[in-house]
Formats: C-alpha cells, sequence, structure tokens
C-alpha cells in the first residue's frame, strides 16, 4: 500500500504564520525608519545651533569649537560613506592638475578619517581597484615615476575649500521622501 501526502496541505499546518511575522517586520522597519530620520532631524537641528552659538563666542574660543565640529564631521562623513564616494570627493576637491597615485589616494582617505575596516583586502588593493573602475569620463590617468595616477576630469560637485569629507551638495534619500529627486523633505508633520 502506498501513502500520498499533499505537501500543500501540511505547510500551511505547521503554525508558522508567515504573513504575521512579515507584517510584523514591516512595522519594526517602519519604526526604525521613523527614527533615523528622527534622529538626522535633531542632528541637523544641533549642528545649527552649534554654529549659531559658536558666532557668540571670541575668536579664540570658536576657534577651538570650530576644529572640534571639523573633526566631528569629517568622521562622520569617512563613516557614511563609501570607498567610491570617498575616492570621488577626495579627487574632485584636489587641486586641478594635481596627480594622485593610488598610494597618495589610500594615504589620504585613511587621514580624513576613512574607516577601511569593513573592507576584505587590504587598502591599497581596495583604492586601487575603485580606481581602475571609475569612469574615463570622470577620471583621467598618467604615469608618474611608473606608476599610474589620477585626477579628476568631470564636473567638481564638491568644493574644493569645503574639504574632502564635507557634507556639500550631497542629497540623501531618507531626508527626501526616499526617493531621489524628490527634494520634499521629510518633517516631524510628514
Amino acid at each position: 500500500m502506498t501513502f500520498i501526502i499533499d505537501v500543500s496541505i501540511i505547510a500551511p499546518m505547521s503554525g508558522t504564520d508567515y504573513k504575521t511575522i512579515l507584517d510584523d517586520a514591516f512595522t519594526k522597519l517602519g519604526f526604525a525608519v521613523t527614527q533615523r530620520n528622527n534622529i538626522e532631524i535633531e542632528i541637523i537641528k544641533l549642528k545649527q545651533f552649534i554654529h549659531a552659538t559658536m558666532n557668540m563666542l571670541s575668536d579664540k574660543d570658536r576657534g577651538e569649537f570650530k576644529k572640534r565640529m571639523e573633526e566631528l564631521l569629517k568622521q562622520e562623513e569617512a563613516n557614511s560613506s563609501s570607498l567610491v564616494e570617498a575616492v570621488r570627493r577626495l579627487l574632485q576637491v584636489m587641486q586641478v592638475n594635481k596627480w594622485l597615485t593610488a598610494s597618495e589616494v589610500r594615504n589620504q582617505l585613511i587621514s580624513n578619517g576613512f574607516d577601511f575596516s569593513g573592507y576584505t583586502s587590504e587598502p591599497l588593493a581596495s583604492v586601487s581597484t575603485t580606481l581602475k573602475r571609475m569612469k574615463p569620463e570622470e577620471v583621467e590617468t598618467t604615469l608618474v615615476g611608473g606608476v599610474t595616477a589620477y585626477r579628476w576630469k568631470g564636473v567638481r560637485r564638491f568644493s574644493r575649500t569645503a574639504g574632502a569629507f564635507q557634507n556639500v551638495g550631497r542629497l540623501n534619500k531618507s531626508r527626501y521622501g526616499g526617493r531621489y529627486g524628490d527634494r520634499k523633505p521629510i518633517t516631524e508633520d510628514t
């Protein structure tokens, strides 16, 4: 005697309600996204307050706090950007006609606080691969002392005076309705 079991009947009887699990996960995700957006709004408000309050200080005291703010911004940007973004920013803020080798780019990224700990390969290998993969309309190459060097030739979207890791003109999709191009900021009212 052979028994044939219809598996489609057994699966729902297992007691696992995947729809409820997914509904719960989506609720948690929505809450986390809302928290992140609220935190980003609070960060913006605190930065504005700090800048306004620094103007109330003497030049000597303002310089001290300005340094602290620059370091904080540098660290924040370095931690939040990908290697490709960091390399692009670095090349864009360098002097026009300045050629950089992969090791010079790596050294500059490290000195600016870029965190390579999340990368499995050595920093120089990661930077070298990133530079080689950049579009020809963005970066041009030449040989300097027998070593390939790179410089930005595309449109400069970041100010050279702003520093390589300053958040200049960057569109953050989490603040703008979750879609690029939607420039209506998310506020506490929305």
